[in-house]
């Protein structure tokens, strides 16, 4: 069998990732003149100034409109990287020369488009200019850590420390090792140490659990436990 020598298929992959990097230009390139021919083309002499901007972690939506037809909605449409719009949403016309806002609290991560309609009863359609903009979603960082758990094992009581960077709320669960949730409590925990006291597993037969304590976020902290015979 015939192999080809090291230098090819090195020229080869280099090749390769040119012709994907062309690639990926080409793409960007025909996203950015679709979205030029797109707005151009739209019948926007009724929709002004649509602009898209990011705000802290959610994507603003403004735009001016002059009513045409009080019987007419505006469909909010989004597209990702691949330009397939959908619509995800709808406001309502307010009446007269009016400024509207709208607010996308989920939005996608990445670049996306936007784009308004907005469809009167005998059929004419009027739409936006398309926005882009690029949101970067933060990671989730961790508001509460565990300072403690005591004593182990536990008996009569259960004694949990948690130190809080700012105030907020979390849910402490108990479960068995079967997943069977036990207790579930909401807890406010104010920036510092916190201790929280549970005499309600005095009656938990002697056997190991599990403590599983979240935040608004999803952060979840699991802690294994085991209770001993009461005396």
């Amino acid at each position: 069998m015939d192999f080809y020598p090291a230098s090819i298929a090195v020229t080869l992959i280099k090749i390769l990732t040119i012709n994907i990097t062309i690639m990926k230009t080409l793409l960007t390139s025909l996203l950015i003149a679709f979205v030029m021919i797109q707005n151009s083309y739209s019948n926007n002499t009724n929709i002004n100034s649509f602009n898209v901007t990011v705000n802290n972690e959610q994507v603003e939506l403004n735009w001016n409109c002059e009513v045409f037809d009080a019987n007419c909605v505006f469909i909010i449409e989004r597209g990702d990287q691949s330009f397939l719009f959908s619509s995800f949403d709808t406001v309502s016309i307010k009446g007269g020369n009016e400024t509207y806002n709208y607010s996308d609290k989920a939005p996608l991560n990445g670049i996306s488009y936007y784009r308004l309609k907005c469809i009167t009863q005998d059929g004419k359609e009027m739409s936006s200019k398309i926005g882009s903009v690029e949101f970067i979603s933060k990671p989730i960082t961790e508001s509460f850590e565990i300072a403690g758990l005591f004593p182990v094992p536990f008996a009569q009581n259960l004694n949990l420390s948690v130190k809080c960077k700012y105030d907020l709320q979390l849910t402490i669960r108990l479960r068995d090792q079967s997943g069977k949730l036990l207790l579930e409590l909401v807890k406010n925990c104010n920036t510092g140490y916190n201790n929280f006291n549970f005499s309600e597993v005095e009656s938990l037969k002697s056997d190991t659990y599990y403590l599983t304590v979240s935040d608004e976020n999803m952060n979840i902290k699991t802690l294994y436990i085991a209770k001993s015979e009461n005396k």
